[in-house]
């Protein structure tokens, strides 16, 4: 008999919702990941960076190959492998450095304000749990969620310098996280829902984070563009997965995406699926113009292809769009005080 059950209201956020924060967008990232010495020193990683404005499909090309005749006769040595695996990760702990401790007093006012204003909105009440999923691997929650506010718990993880500010500009041992191991994973399944478990609002980073540390010592975080076949060898993050899915699934259930630009098949599906066979109600924040995203959606190639991975289908569930950036809907000065824009948008979803 479960104690606990899923508020109806979900909350994504992808990229765009830590950029206001000094996140970066994908292009950044690429242009942080060109810019470390190990893609200096190896010229042909130079040379991919170059040919693949896309990095994830360069990661998956140099650590796991192609099934394309061309792409496949692109091979790289271990020492190439390693380089870029370390650039990527200098590149995170570069954003890490510029999130948690950038030098504008007035932006770390509003990060920990919209973590009063809006991420602790979606706790749930009483015996409802709820959900703050995540597709970022920063750590921005985890430095400006301040715990008077709600309990925010990662299940299965901890770390005593999360949610009180207290993570440094560079990650160390004290920082690093280990992972629970499968049987470990599985006495958290059986205990997930029940009275006494972990607290009632849970956030779930669905591709792994900076700081997590596997059995084997690596870091784990789901980079690439076959992230489902990643998930599937990770218990922890398996779980997780299963977890957005089953939430997604749930009677009435609202999906609220902030800064998510609809371009990871395996969520797609989960969100194409929860809208065709449950009714789920997708929410979409974003400055963007709804032309704009239509069309990325349905119709455009941009830069990573396109259309979006069934993206009419998640276009024709669309059922309420804010075009704002997320700091639009606070006030930092006062998070306990909605501007009008910010009381009209949860009054009209009703949460």
């Amino acid at each position: 008999m479960s104690w606990f059950r899923p508020s109806r209201y979900v909350l994504l956020t992808g990229a765009g919702f830590t950029h206001n924060y000094g996140g970066y967008l994908s292009t950044q990232m690429w242009a942080a990941i060109f810019g470390q010495p190990e893609i200096r020193t190896h010229d042909k990683l130079r040379d991919g960076m170059l040919n693949f404005l896309n990095y994830e499909e360069l990661y998956d090309l140099v650590l796991r190959g192609s099934e394309d005749p061309w792409l496949s006769l692109m091979t790289y040595s271990v020492d190439e492998r390693r380089a870029l695996v370390a650039a990527v990760r200098r590149a995170y702990e570069d954003m890490h450095s510029q999130i948690c401790h950038g030098e504008d007093p007035s932006r770390t006012a509003s990060a920990a304000a919209v973590c009063r204003a809006v991420l602790s909105r979606f706790a749930g009440a009483r015996q409802e749990r709820g959900f703050f999923f995540t597709l970022n691997q920063d750590l921005f929650v985890e430095h400006f969620f301040p715990t008077d506010t709600r309990l925010l718990q990662l299940p299965g993880l901890q770390c005593a310098r999360w949610f009180n500010c207290r993570l440094g500009p560079t990650l160390d041992s004290e920082t690093r996280t280990p992972l629970p191991n499968e049987d470990q994973v599985r006495a958290l399944k059986e205990q997930f829902w029940q009275k006494g478990s972990i607290g009632g609002f849970v956030y779930i980073k669905l591709h792994g984070s900076l700081g997590w540390v596997g059995g084997g010592g690596e870091d784990v975080m789901v980079i690439g563009q076959t992230k489902s076949e990643v998930i599937e060898r990770e218990p922890l993050l398996q779980w997780h997965f299963s977890r957005f899915k089953k939430v997604l699934a749930g009677p009435e259930a609202w999906l609220v995406t902030i800064g998510y630009g609809f371009r990871d098949q395996h969520i797609n599906d989960a969100i194409a699926n929860a809208i065709d066979r449950c009714d789920l109600k997708l929410c979409v924040v974003t400055p963007e113009d709804p032309g704009r995203l239509r069309s990325r959606l349905i119709g455009e190639v941009d830069e990573y292809g396109g259309p979006a991975h069934r993206g009419d289908e998640l276009w024709n569930g669309l059922y309420y769009y804010c075009q704002a950036r997320v700091t639009d809907l606070y006030n930092p000065s006062a998070a306990r005080r909605l501007p009008p824009r910010g009381e009209r948008f949860f009054k009209d979803i009703g949460l």
